[in-house]
């Protein structure tokens, strides 16, 4: 049986929370996994590295992709595959690989689902799977408040955005 491990952003309430997640992997016949629950994403790298110490060899990822860029940029080359499991606002990763937003489905994806190996870009020492930005991106990004995300859902960037619509284009 592969040990699987769960780094989880204990923040993140999706569709039933981490009990669902809990309930569903047992279900799909992981009982007893470690399990990492963080209380903010940049935990989250520390307990990735915990759990590939203590004999992971999956680790699903509950969280938005905050969460998962950072255990993506903890792995540092380690053979052990991470199974996405959406929890946050825009997910972009797992949408770009097809994972849905559906708890059973995505672990079932995790479990029994091809593994890809998947290019990242290093930028300021840190590896990134989906993007990376600068100037009005990453402002309007940074901007977007877990409150307002919570509150706005995906509005949030768009209303962090308008922030700086006037403000003087970066230009390198």
């Amino acid at each position: 049986m592969t040990t699987v491990a769960v780094v989880a952003h204990a923040g993140k309430t999706f569709d039933g929370g981490l009990l669902h997640l809990r309930r569903e992997l047992e279900r799909q016949g992981v009982s007893d996994p470690l399990w990492y629950e963080v209380p903010k994403s940049r935990k989250a790298p520390s307990q990735l590295r915990r759990a590939i110490k203590e004999g992971a060899e999956l680790v699903f990822v509950w969280g938005g992709d905050g969460t998962v860029q950072r255990c993506i940029d903890a792995l540092d080359g380690a053979d052990v595959p991470i199974a996405i499991v959406p929890a946050g606002t825009a997910n972009l990763l797992a949408s770009n690989l097809d994972i849905p937003k559906d708890i059973e489905q995505a672990v079932s994806i995790g479990l029994h689902g091809a593994h890809r190996t998947l290019d990242v870009g290093r930028i300021n020492g840190e590896r990134f799977a989906v993007m990376a930005g600068a100037g009005f991106d990453a402002q309007m990004v940074n901007d977007a408040d877990h409150g307002l995300k919570d509150r706005a859902g995906r509005l949030a960037y768009v209303l962090t955005g308008l922030r700086h619509v006037r403000d003087k284009p970066v230009v390198t």
